[in-house]
């Protein structure tokens, strides 16, 4: 009968030694930095359509087909999910 071997498989090693070096300082990158959200007078400051400025600009916001905000006065989780509100079609074809 054969001793087993100590060493890992080789698949192993290949698919955890990246994850090793980057936890042990070996391979460090740079944090991501996302943009802050703008604020003016302590209030979310808000572009010409009402949607808010700063942060990191999804699609949707970069071109606003909708105004996206606060104030939904639904229940609890109405509130928590604020309100979309799309252009007028007059408005969308300004664009």
């Amino acid at each position: 009968m054969r001793p087993q071997s100590a060493e890992p498989h080789p698949n192993a090693t290949s698919t955890t030694r990246p994850g090793t070096r980057w936890t042990s300082g070996a391979e460090r990158r740079a944090a991501a930095v996302a943009p802050r959200i703008s604020y003016s007078a302590g209030i979310i400051a808000r572009d010409g359509d009402g949607n808010a400025l700063g942060g990191i600009r999804l699609s949707e916001h970069h071109v606003p087909t909708a105004f996206n905000g606060t104030g939904n006065s639904g229940g609890l989780f109405c509130t928590l999910f604020g309100v979309h509100e799309p252009f007028m079609a007059e408005r969308l074809a300004a664009l």
